[in-house]
């Protein structure tokens, strides 16, 4: 009896025990995390040809500024339908893509974030997207790729995120852009190959408008890889806290013009992002603005073909404007390398008499000097040394011919 007891008691502490696992089991499996993922192919748009066309159809998985105002009357510009529309595969008709055109706008900047089932703007950290694109001429070094871990749903610059970015410099010169965004200032990233052993390997593509590729961006913690028809296209480790968040997730462009099909988001989070940012301690924004290293101030001769050289340090920002008296001066008479901006004396040489003031602008800021520009020397030469020995020879015989007259009246 006491057997069979014995037996008994070890059965229900077996099944006891055995319950009690099972039971952590599954509260472990129901407390494991699955974020939202995403995927568009635009099939089940009309385009703008067809009738009843209406550009924000797409708000059911993309939103904005403009398609989701955040007030009445508050509407965000950045993200309006005059920069894109759904339209005919350039390459296939019979496919539907999404058109970005923002290359002939005044306000060249554009973002689409995409949404989750319930219609909520999706706040991821790690994750994979990719999608194809077609390149179109039109822009000048226009970009286009993804803004990630946005602090807000607003276009790149004004709030903390990462974007890592194709760029169109021409027809052959397509690299990778990428910057960590503090608010307004943009701290351009040094790329670095897949492995961070050294600089990233730029691609050789004959006609970057010819054919769709297919972009991909792979962030897990610190680090952030881009390829291109899943050849490494640069990669950069970021260990701020301000880029190490869960954020909101776009596509972006800026003087544009470019087709996307099969936009993707496999999401990778293993936790759910907080309902609130903590923001932990603040990050100080670096002060980005450029500074000149040495003279403030320069001259140069009329006419004279001579490059000027100008000691500047950007920050590591690109410059996008230099002017002249508020008048801009084109990227063909400029180079900037090694913290020197070079003026091309072609551009100079053709500067009337007078003082200039010249200002360099970068994402991080501006910075200014003087140029003076004066008239050239009278030449000097044969002829004008003929002229001089000639006077000076008149000069003589006119004296020995008065001293001559003296001399006789003496007499």
């Amino acid at each position: 009896m006491k057997r069979v007891f014995s037996a008994l008691l070890a059965a229900i502490l077996g099944l006891g025990v055995f319950v009690f696992a099972a039971g952590c089991f599954t509260v472990q499996a129901e407390e494991t995390y699955i974020g939202p993922n995403f995927s568009e192919d635009f099939e089940s748009y009309k385009t703008e040809s067809e009738s009843g066309y209406d550009s924000k159809q797409i708000s059911a998985k993309w939103t904005n500024g403009w398609i989701d105002p955040p007030a009445e009357g508050n509407a965000d510009s950045e993200g309006a339908d005059d920069k894109y529309s759904i339209v005919t595969d350039p390459k296939d008709p019979s496919n539907k893509v999404l058109h970005m055109d923002t290359a002939t706008m005044n306000s060249s900047f554009f973002y689409l974030t995409i949404k989750d089932e319930n219609g909520e703007a999706i706040r991821v950290k790690n994750f994979e997207v990719s999608f194809r694109f077609l390149c179109a001429p039109g822009g000048e070094a226009y970009w286009f790729g993804i803004a990630a871990r946005k602090g807000e749903d607003t276009r790149y610059n004004g709030t903390n995120c990462v974007m890592m970015n194709g760029r169109v410099w021409s027809q052959s010169g397509f690299r990778p852009d990428a910057y960590r965004q503090l608010g307004m200032s943009g701290l351009q990233l040094s790329l670095k190959n897949e492995d961070r052993t050294g600089d990233f390997t730029p691609m050789d593509i004959a006609d970057i408008y010819a054919d769709w590729h297919t972009y991909k961006l792979i962030v897990q913690d610190n680090e952030f890889d881009m390829y291109v028809d899943d050849v490494h296209f640069g990669g950069a480790t970021i260990t701020q806290t301000s880029a190490n968040k869960h954020g909101y997730l776009s596509l972006i462009s800026t003087v544009a013009n470019v087709y996307i099909d099969d936009f993707q988001m496999i999401n990778k989070d293993t936790e759910a992002p907080p309902s609130e940012e903590d923001p932990g301690e603040t990050e100080p924004v670096p002060d980005l603005s450029p500074v000149l290293m040495g003279e403030q101030s320069f001259s140069v001769t009329a006419g004279e073909v001579k490059d000027l050289i100008v000691g500047i340090d950007t920050k590591d920002q690109i410059i996008v404007k230099v002017d002249a008296n508020n008048r801009g001066v084109m990227s063909k008479y400029y180079s900037y390398a090694n913290k020197q901006l070079t003026i091309s004396g072609d551009y100079l040489s053709g500067l009337d008499v007078g003082e200039y003031e010249f200002l360099v602008g970068t994402d991080g800021g501006e910075v200014t000097f003087k140029v003076m520009v004066t008239e050239a020397a009278e030449e000097g030469g044969c002829g004008s040394s003929i002229t001089a020995g000639s006077l000076v020879l008149a000069g003589a015989g006119l004296l020995a011919a008065f001293v001559l007259t003296l001399r006789k009246k003496r007499a």
